[in-house]
């Protein structure tokens, strides 16, 4: 059965191509859908916090899942660099793709709104996500000022001398003085010049992949202690390091970028896998914007992160956990991307997600 896509589609899969093959990069469309499935993650793991206690068992599983998942919003960056600035993009048309922006943004405005009220916020909360969005939705705006110095940060990415000081300044503003907007440029540049070329073949590539699997595991298992530690010492969870700007989420995000470029980039594709995958990668951004609803209506009928916390005692405690958030996690994104496709038949619609 053929897929078919309306004019924007088109235009992503065309920008989502590789210039002399023609076909979609696979690499990317599989870091995007591992990417959808860490902000499930993350916001499947971190809800109900106030029912867990601190130091228990569900508290470091938990924070073992937001560990593993802060490379997220990251990665959705540098894949957008490793896209936007390998082109040379007019101001035109990046001021399309910014438009295109504040339809999604717009729409997205108005059903929170309804959300809200329908969960029972009250009119303030309502009023606040039809003028402000939903609390997981500052990712559009932040995106599309991306995309308005996307001409900037281009003449900037063609000297690759130029390019990598402009890295090591945002890398000291983010990290050193705690700037959280110049991290996403910071990101942005990393991408392109992660996702430029084949920089690694033979042995070396098997090593890297090695190194590349460890930095990821080992930067997953320090936030995992310190915010377990961190939620012990203030007798509440909490997860302290989620911010983007850190040290550690930099170095997590730039290891599963090229983790999954090592994996993927330059393999034999079949053409199942690649329409799986393109189709799947179709359907992130309204995903991402979906989510959120989904896991609040999960969450309501009793399918949450501490779903079985009655239910165990125990070492049964930590499966509860575990089993809590895999669930919980498993029918949000079902649920968001049978939403999404159904959303993406509908003419009206497509353009929202």
């Amino acid at each position: 059965m053929k897929i078919k896509v309306g004019k924007e589609k088109g235009q992503s899969k065309k920008l989502n191509q590789d210039e002399k093959s023609g076909k979609r990069i696979l690499w990317l469309d599989i870091l995007r859908i591992i990417s959808i499935l860490a902000v499930v993650m993350i916001h499947a793991s971190t809800q109900n916090l106030e029912d867990v206690v601190a130091g228990s068992a569900q508290n470091i599983v938990f924070a073992t899942f937001d560990g593993l998942s802060r490379f997220a919003v990251p990665v959705f960056v540098m894949i957008s660099g490793a896209l936007m600035l390998k082109r040379d993009l007019s101001y035109k048309k990046c001021l399309k793709k910014i438009l295109r922006l504040l339809i999604v943004w717009g729409f997205w405005c108005v059903f929170y709104a309804g959300f809200s009220l329908a969960a029972g916020k009250g009119k303030e909360a309502a009023l606040h996500d039809l003028i402000f969005g939903h609390f997981h939705m500052w990712f559009l705006p932040m995106i599309a000022g991306l995309y308005l110095i996307t001409p900037i940060l281009r003449w900037i990415a063609k000297n690759q001398g130029w390019c990598v000081v402009a890295i090591i300044i945002l890398v000291v503003l983010s990290v050193g003085l705690q700037f959280r907007w110049t991290s996403y440029p910071m990101y942005y540049l990393m991408g392109y010049v992660l996702g430029d070329g084949n920089w690694a073949s033979g042995r070396k590539r098997v090593l890297a992949t090695g190194m590349m699997a460890g930095l990821f595991l080992a930067t997953a298992v320090v936030i995992t202690g310190l915010n377990a530690k961190a939620s012990v010492e203030m007798g509440a969870v909490v997860h302290p390091l989620d911010a983007d700007w850190s040290i550690l989420a930099i170095v997590q995000s730039v290891a599963v970028f090229a983790l999954i470029k090592l994996l993927f980039a330059g393999r034999a594709e079949k053409k199942t896998e690649q329409k799986i995958c393109s189709r799947l990668a179709g359907d992130v951004l309204g995903v991402y914007l979906v989510h959120v609803a989904v896991l609040g209506a999960l969450n309501r009928m009793g399918v949450s992160n501490v779903m079985f916390e009655n239910a165990n005692n125990g070492g049964l405690e930590t499966l509860g956990a575990i089993s809590g958030i895999l669930v919980t996690m498993i029918l949000t994104t079902v649920v968001s991307v049978l939403i999404i496709e159904v959303m993406r038949k509908i003419p009206m619609l497509r353009k929202t997600v």
